[in-house]
This record gives C-alpha cells, sequence and structure tokens, in this order.
C-alpha cells in the first residue's frame, strides 16, 4: 500500500552575513595619532564595525579628559593653553637630559667592560711579554690575548678623546653606572607626562568644539530676535 503522506517541504536555508572582521591593530595604529580619532577618515568610513569603534573610543577619550579637567582645574581655554605649553617644555627638557644620561650610560658600560677585561687578562699578557711574544704562545692564548688588545685600544681611544691621562677606576664607574640608571629610570616615569599631555590636548579640542557650539546657538538666537 502506497504511504499518501507527502515529504514536507524543505525549508529554504537563511543567507546569514559573515561578521565583518574587526579592524586589525595595523589599521587601528595607522589611525589612531592621538585620543580623538577623525570619524572622516577613509579608512573609518570604509567599515561600518570601525566607525561604531571610534565613536566610543572617543566618547572615552572625551570623558577622560574632561574629568582631567575638571579635576585641575582647567576648564579655562587660556589656562590651559598655557599648561600645555609648559608641559610640552618639561617634556622636550626631560628628553634633551634623558638622550645626555644614555649616553653617558653608555660610555660607563663600555669602560666597566673594558677595564674588567683589562684588568682579568693582564696577568697572562704579562706571561706572554716575558716569552718575547712568542708565537706559540700567542696561537695557544690567543682568544684572551686579542681581548687584553682589544681592551687597551678603546682604554687608550678613551683617554685621546676626553684628554685624559688616565681612566676612571672601576669602582667610581660602578656608583656612576648606579646613580646614572637611577636618574635614567625616574626620567623614564616623568615621560608619562606625553600622555598626561595628550589629555589635555584632546580636553581643549573638546572645549573649543563646546565653545564653537555655544557660539553658533548665540548667533542663531539673535537672529531669530532680529526677524
Amino acid at each position: 500500500m502506497e504511504s499518501q503522506s507527502q515529504a514536507a517541504p524543505e525549508k529554504k536555508a537563511e543567507k546569514k552575513t559573515a561578521p565583518e572582521p574587526k579592524p586589525s591593530r595595523p589599521v587601528i595604529e595607522s589611525i589612531v595619532t592621538g585620543r580623538i580619532i577623525d570619524l572622516n577618515d577613509p579608512k573609518i568610513q570604509a567599515s561600518y564595525s570601525l566607525t561604531q569603534w571610534a565613536k566610543i573610543q572617543n566618547l572615552k577619550a572625551m570623558s577622560m579628559s574632561f574629568n582631567y579637567l575638571t579635576e585641575n582645574h582647567l576648564l579655562n581655554l587660556d589656562d590651559l593653553q598655557a599648561t600645555i605649553g609648559d608641559h610640552k617644555q618639561d617634556f622636550n627638557h626631560d628628553t634633551q637630559r634623558l638622550l645626555r644620561i644614555e649616553k653617558n650610560l653608555r660610555e660607563c658600560n663600555g669602560l666597566l667592560k673594558h677595564l674588567g677585561l683589562y684588568h682579568k687578562y693582564r696577568p697572562l699578557y704579562e706571561q706572554y711579554l716575558k716569552t718575547r711574544k712568542s708565537p706559540k704562545f700567542r696561537e695557544k692564548n690567543i682568544r684572551e690575548i686579542l681581548l687584553y688588545e682589544g681592551a687597551v685600544k678603546y682604554l687608550r681611544e678613551y683617554q685621546q678623546a676626553h684628554h685624559v691621562n688616565c681612566v676612571p677606576n672601576y669602582q667610581s664607574l660602578k656608583e656612576a653606572k648606579v646613580r646614572l640608571t637611577a636618574q635614567q629610570q625616574d626620567l623614564y616615569d616623568r615621560r608619562r607626562l606625553k600622555d598626561t599631555i595628550k589629555t589635555m590636548e584632546d580636553g581643549y579640542k573638546l572645549l573649543t568644539q563646546q565653545e564653537h557650539t555655544v557660539h553658533r546657538t548665540l548667533n542663531r538666537n539673535q537672529h531669530y530676535e532680529l526677524e
């Protein structure tokens, strides 16, 4: 007996649109030069998800900036602009000081390294001299001898460059390294001032936009009153 039941019609598969991929880190870094993101950037407008992300980031940045300005009593545009200028001057001064400290630290590390090699292999080199620079002795201890000769050359070049007859002793160099490293770390911590400057600059943009909005509103109201 044939079955009179008919097969249920197959449901048409619904087309599901694939979720738009999240913006990659290089794309984000190429757009975000500060905390406020330009929504008119072609890379932003080309992606809906990137546009939404940028709007959220801008809201967070503006909220952070406004809170900072309120807490530090910088809601006056003239005061804020002057403070930004002072902070930038301090930041540039710290940057130049950091470059000098890092240069001195590299020099200090170089002296410590070559003084260490000089003292370590000097007894061996004196034995080499007692053999009247025997080729066999040199070949047997070639690595140590080359390290000693390289250290002597480095230290002599330092003396010539600085017009001195001797180099600082090892202990004083170690103390100098500790002092320079501490100064370097302190300036690294102070370079967070750059983030503060960005926050204030974003706040300046926000206050300027608000001021323009108020002026436009006042001008519009005056125009209506004249009519």
